[in-house]
């Protein structure tokens, strides 16, 4: 059965703390939720409403690793066996000189991987929820809105 063929109770709050208690209350009924749409993050909505904890942070720190491997690798490779130079009295294999090239490839392949893991993410496995789109679309700019499936 698709999610257009569905019928859902819709709750429309304007607090997201109230949101928040409602999900809590309507749970420890029994009843499945089925989606809460919020313009913004609410601390503590995705454990209420069962979602799992996410691998983000382990993504982003192996991106992060990747993006610093590969500064030293580049910086290590061109100013001290590529290409050595001595600068100012100091060895061509000098790490301190690194460190800004190396924070900010860390920056940028942490940004950029987890921009595009999202991405890949939400074009390969999660599927538009057209049935809901339009008629939520007002309310979910300013409000929290609470779906549950009947």
């Amino acid at each position: 059965m698709t999610d257009a063929n569905k019928k859902f109770l819709v709750g429309v709050y304007d607090d997201d703390d109230v949101a928040l208690a409602a999900v809590n209350k309507i749970k420890s009924a029994g009843v499945k939720i089925y989606e809460v749409y919020s313009p913004f993050a609410i601390h503590g909505m995705d454990t209420a409403i069962g979602h799992p904890r996410t691998r983000i942070g382990i993504a982003a720190f192996c991106f992060g690793v990747t993006g610093f491997l590969c500064a030293l690798t580049l910086t290590t490779w061109t100013m001290g066996v590529d290409w050595p130079m001595v600068i100012g009295g100091k060895d061509p294999i000098s790490l301190p000189n690194y460190v800004p090239a190396m924070f900010e490839l860390t920056v940028l392949f942490t940004a950029f991987g987890i921009e595009v893991s999202c991405q890949i993410k939400v074009y390969s496995v999660l599927q538009p929820l057209t049935a809901l789109d339009p008629p939520l679309s007002p309310f979910c700019l300013t409000r929290v809105v609470l779906t549950i499936n009947l």
